[in-house]
């Protein structure tokens, strides 16, 4: 009888105890005890302000990452990014912090840097965003991107936008990955 019983608590043990670990690893963005962990997966559109030295003003950028978050209100973490717009086109990485305001609001920061541009600008080039999000899936951003410019000196370009996250963000990445392809693709 007593063995029965042991068996049917390790039974229930096995099968709770993977599924209390899964629910703490999430998709879409949540401030802890709900998620420990949560991946970043975000597109997002903005334009530019201020002048325009030739280019376009608009920017667009794709983002896939992970975050953990603290006990408390933070999360650390780091995304790689790929980021299409005048001056600065190209791929990088952005280390994340995050502040959870409350359980629905936060607030990003993320310092990046444009390791590989293809060879249209000097790389590495300084690429920042800030955030703030509302649940998880729509930010306002604000991002500043600070390119040098041959023979001497610096470009500051600044962008205000919005962005995309969870679902919506990887539905938004596809569609800009099949829009890129396309583009590649059409003589």
């Amino acid at each position: 009888m007593h063995t029965r019983r042991l068996m049917m608590l390790g039974l229930v043990v096995a099968m709770v105890a993977p599924t209390k670990m899964v629910a703490q690893a999430c998709f879409k963005a949540h401030a802890f005890p709900r998620c420990h962990t949560f991946w970043i997966t975000e597109a997002g559109v903005s334009h530019r302000l201020g002048p325009i030295l030739g280019g376009t003003d608009g920017s667009a950028t794709l983002e896939v990452g992970y975050m953990v978050n603290t006990r408390g209100s933070s999360a650390f973490g780091a995304a790689l990014f790929w980021r299409e717009g005048e001056p600065v086109t190209g791929v990088g990485i952005r280390p994340r912090y995050r502040r959870w305001l409350n359980p629905r609001i936060s607030v990003d920061l993320a310092p990046g840097i444009i390791v590989y541009s293809g060879g249209h600008r000097p790389s590495p080039t300084l690429s920042t965003q800030a955030a703030i999000n509302w649940g998880p899936s729509f930010a306002l951003t604000a991002q500043m991107d600070v390119v040098r410019r041959r023979p001497k000196g610096t470009e500051l370009a600044w962008y205000g936008g919005g962005r995309l996250g969870g679902g919506l963000g990887t539905a938004g990445m596809l569609g800009g990955l099949a829009l890129f392809a396309l583009v590649i693709a059409t003589p």
